[in-house]
């Protein structure tokens, strides 16, 4: 039976065929085709992916199904396994070149190892790679990426498409794929993501003319009017029914005329289904019994259906040849139904029972033929248990594989029906361990109910340490440090406190009360110092340890040498211990910072994220960024801090989901200081709406940041009292908390700035005082320059201007070129004030130029005020040339100078290659140069500029 024409879809062809011709010429498309079941989708996809061969396009295809959706990039593997194994050698090392490697973690069939757990930085590499693959696959010819029934895709590749999506601009790629309305998908939100970057084209019905051009081709003679009308009318126009009720009304000798319609009105859509399987009862039983094999199956070749239906290969083939000559099924490259609809109508008439059935002997069947763990899981999913010991193997390796590959929740199913199959009790144990590590990603409530159960039947000290520390640690990304405390504690006592396993879940058990208020009562900083320093030969972490103290003794405003000192030790072993937890790096950082050892903190972090870039890790590059940010805007350099901040926010966006949200409010804070110190109120504002941050700010340790930030903001938008409030709420947690160090947020200068405006001198002086006798103990600079800088405001007359000049000095010293222009405009007018016009003459230049250095426009511009009302003329201290670029345009212009191409910097930093271009524009430009040829030259003169720059080293 010949398959009709494409009819009545002139209109999308034209479009898909425009989409194909622009992506010949560079441009990128998104494109879905969306409509009911039936509606002819597959049928414009396949029509597309022919029009993109002729026009010899690379074409990468998937259909994805329901059986598959519960493994791991499932359709990523339909894309681009064939075209690896098509290529030669040489393809393939052209194809995998550079970050592109990390996309076979994605293409790989070798399950881990036991009890590999999932690496958010191993997974984001793997994107990355997938995303420099399709690249590579560009670089020869335009690409068509064309995805069936996205609904029923596995999550892990919706997540790439989505991933991909952000990062096509100006690669020749049209990325087409099909939406079946009315089918529910597992994972609704990421399809939605998908479907809102795409040009959505919505399928309608066929017009009565087509139903009767489709007539023509079946019957071979003109068609009624009528007759084609009546067909319309039954089927509402859909193709698939127009088709079905063509060949249903042919097999009876029905006739294409005016006679027909009254037969023609007895049969409804509803009806025209069933006549699929009507049509197939009426061939032999062999017949039926491989198409309900084939829709079992999926897709599966001709043997393994066979075997599935019992039925012996001669008569399968026949038996074979007959569905497709129906055109029920297609047999390239595999076996399967060409229309959803007819596949689901024969599963429909298979009892719950016999279809379970089924399901275990394919699941046995492919088991025994060696097929991949997950073909076999899925199977095994919809079955009722089995009672075989076999069944539990595959559903381990495909968990473990799902793990491995960032898929939890398909894990989860897999592990939950692995225990409903008999085991040994050892081997009972330890899928409960596995289920509870890959529940930790789906479900923590219910890991934690049943989380003190599990560790009671653990029996392995380091087994134990393992389960509790990776619990505590995925609560704590999630910010649930209290049930993190509990889980670490538990660990511990079933481990118990005398077992070196347990000192490390000690350690971290006590860092954690740090970040719960009312666990301070338990003396956590008391019993941590008094495991420093660890003895030797101890299985103590020295690192965290010495970073965690180093953190917590800054909360006192005290002993600050002795902190730095651990601080330093915690970044001195190097990086390869660093790299893959943050969270020590970043504590040490803090505490440098803290002690206006801000040089150092930024070296420590622009290293690690220099190892993280070439290890392909973005999410711990994200974080870093984010810190990498703060300590950049504590430095004054704002532009340098925001580029980071958004680089960082732009990472967590994309691939974080739930992880990290606490290094996500340190960007978002680093953000909105930076924005705040360049004049850019406006998109400070719009930063914290966009997240949520513009009322309510979670009491969590991190929103201590956000808080202040977003009271420094509204001081500046004029917003005194919404500043001030933000500022005493912000020292409210912070007491709570157990901090009085005016280092690390200083609250009480922000909110005695604010009483002064508000005229409430008594309160204002209280607070400074307060901060200056703090900042005095901590005897750290910078602390005490910004102490008395609101010290010096709200006093006023001599005595302000006095302490306004030490403030200064403090600043000064500490390095902070931003708070040290301040203090400067803040002088400068005082100093005007008391009539002493040549020193404030000088103290107002000094802050316009470090200003300009800054990019803080605005303070910039209220100290030329300030001159001006001394009748001097403001000198234009504006950057220019190395000292103008950003840390980061640096960094892209030194791996350019060094000729590495577009390309292979795009890699490295996570972008694609017109962001790296859009960068070494305004290199070019700021530099006073037109080639790549004159970079090296013209960015020597950085290492001879003054140290004064933003510029540092990659």
């Amino acid at each position: 039976m010949r398959a009709p024409r494409l009819v009545g879809r002139a209109h999308e062809l034209a479009a898909l065929r425009r989409m194909l011709g622009e992506a010949r010429s560079g441009a990128s498309s998104v494109v879905c085709l969306e409509g009911t079941p039936g509606i002819g989708k597959t049928a414009l996809l396949r029509a597309a992916v022919a029009m993109a061969r002729e026009s010899d396009f690379t074409v990468v295809t998937a259909q994805a199904s329901a059986i598959e959706r519960d493994f791991p990039f499932a359709v990523v593997r339909q894309l681009f396994e064939p075209v690896i194994a098509r290529a030669s050698s040489a393809e393939r090392m052209a194809l995998l070149t550079g970050s592109a490697v990390h996309a076979t973690q994605a293409l790989t069939a070798e399950p881990p190892a036991p009890g590999i757990q999932v690496s958010p930085a191993l997974l984001h590499a793997t994107f990355h790679g997938l995303y420099w693959l399709t690249a590579n696959l560009t670089a020869s010819s335009p690409v068509l990426l064309a995805v069936d029934e996205v609904q029923w895709a596995d999550a892990p590749s919706l997540r790439w498409l989505s991933y991909l999506l952000r990062r096509i601009e100006s690669m020749p790629l049209v990325v087409l794929f099909t939406l079946t309305i009315g089918e529910e998908a597992a994972e609704a939100h990421l399809v939605t993501d998908l479907v809102n970057a795409a040009y959505r084209v919505r399928l309608d019905a066929l017009a009565a003319e087509d139903v009767a051009s489709l007539a023509e081709d079946v019957f071979g003679v003109d068609t009624d009017p009528d007759f084609a009308a009546a067909c319309h009318a039954a089927t509402g126009g859909n193709p698939f029914l127009i088709r079905e009720l063509l060949y249903a009304l042919e097999h009876e000798d029905v006739k294409p005329t005016a006679e027909a319609v009254p037969t023609i009105r007895e049969l409804g859509p509803q009806a025209l289904a069933r006549s699929v399987t009507a049509r197939l009862q009426r061939h032999a039983l062999p017949v039926t019994a491989l198409a309900r094999a084939v829709a079992v199956l999926e897709e599966c070749d001709l043997e393994t259906a066979a075997a599935l239906a019992e039925l012996d290969p001669p008569v399968a083939a026949d038996a074979a040849r007959a569905l497709v000559e129906m055109n029920v099924l297609t047999a390239r490259p595999a076996l399967a139904f060409n229309y959803s609809l007819v596949r689901k109508a024969v599963l429909y008439e298979l009892a719950h029972t016999q279809r379970a059935a089924m399901h275990g002997r394919a699941a046995a069947l492919l088991w025994r033929a060696h097929a991949p763990a997950e073909r076999v899981a899925t199977h095994l999913l919809r079955t009722c248990p089995l009672g075989e010991p076999w069944a539990v193997e595959p559903l381990r390796v495909a968990a473990a594989h799902a793990l491995s590959q960032g898929a939890p929740r398909s894990a989860v199913s897999y592990l939950r029906r692995a225990l409903r199959e008999p085991a040994p009790d050892p081997v009972r144990r330890e899928l409960r361990v596995q289920l509870a590590l890959a529940e930790i990603h789906v479900d923590l409530p219910a890991v934690h109910r049943h989380i003190p159960d599990l560790l009671e039947q653990v029996e392995n000290p380091d087994q134990v340490a393992f389960l509790a520390r990776t619990l505590g640690r995925t609560l704590y990304e999630h910010d649930q440090y209290r049930e993190a405390a509990e889980i670490l504690e538990r660990g511990v006592e079933r481990i118990g406190r005398g077992h070196p396993a347990a000192r490390n879940l000690e350690i971290g058990r006590l860092a954690m009360a740090f970040l719960v208020p009312d666990l301070a009562g338990e003396r956590p900083l008391e019993r941590l110092a008094a495991l420093w320093p660890p003895e030797e030969g101890s299985p103590v972490d020295e690192r965290f340890l010495a970073a965690i103290l180093a953190y917590r003794w800054s909360w006192e405003a005290t002993c600050s040498d002795q902190i730095v000192e651990l601080a330093r030790r915690a970044v001195r072993a190097g990086l390869s211990h660093q790299v893959e937890d943050p969270g020590a790096v970043s504590a040490a950082v803090c505490a440098l910072l803290w002690a206006d050892e801000a040089e150092l903190a930024y070296r420590v972090c622009d290293e690690a994220a220099g190892e993280l870039r070439r290890r392909g890790h973005q999410l711990f590059y994200a974080v870093t960024c984010a810190y990498r940010a703060r300590i950049a805007a504590r430095l004054g350099r704002l532009a340098d801090a925001r580029e980071d901040a958004q680089i960082a926010l732009e990472l967590f966006d994309g691939l974080s989901g739930n992880r990290a949200r606490g290094s996500a409010l340190v960007a978002v804070a680093a953000l909105v200081e930076a924005l705040t110190g360049l004049g850019e109120l406006d998109a400070a504002e719009f930063t914290l709406a966009g997240r949520g941050l513009g009322d309510v700010v979670p009491e969590v340790w991190h929103g201590n940041y956000v808080l202040h930030c977003r009271g420094r903001l509204r001081m500046a938008r004029g917003d005194v009292r919404g500043a001030l409030a933000d500022q005493l709420e912000c020292g409210r947690r912070l007491l709570r908390w157990g901090v009085v160090n005016p280092a690390l947020f200083p609250w009480r200068s922000e909110a005695a700035l604010a009483h002064a405006a508000l005229g409430e001198p008594v309160a204002a002086g209280r607070l400074a005082a307060e901060e200056v006798e703090l900042a005095r103990r901590w005897g750290r600079p910078r602390a005490l320059g910004v102490a008395l800088r609101a010290q010096g405001i709200t006093r006023g007359g001599a005595e302000g201007a006095r302490l306004l000049a030490e403030a200064a000095a403090r600043l000064a010293e500490a390095g902070d070129r931003y708070e040290y222009a301040r203090a400067l405009a803040d002088l400068g007018a005082a100093l005007r004030a008391l009539g002493q016009r040549a020193e404030a003459r000088r103290h107002l230049q000094k802050a316009i130029d470090l200003a300009e250095v800054c990019g803080a426009g605005g303070l910039a511009d209220r100290a030329r005020g300030e001159l001006r009302a001394l009748g001097a003329r403001p000198l234009s201290g504006r950057a220019c040339g190395p000292r103008a670029l950003t840390a980061h345009e640096y960094r892209i212009a030194q791996l350019a100078a060094e000729g590495r191409t577009n390309r292979e910097i795009a890699e490295a930093f996570f972008v694609t290659q017109r962001t790296v271009e859009l960068h070494l524009t305004n290199v070019y430009r700021k530099l006073g140069i037109t080639r790549r040829a004159q970079l090296a030259t013209a960015l020597a003169a950085v290492q001879e500029s003054d140290s004064g720059g933003s510029v540092r080293s990659v």
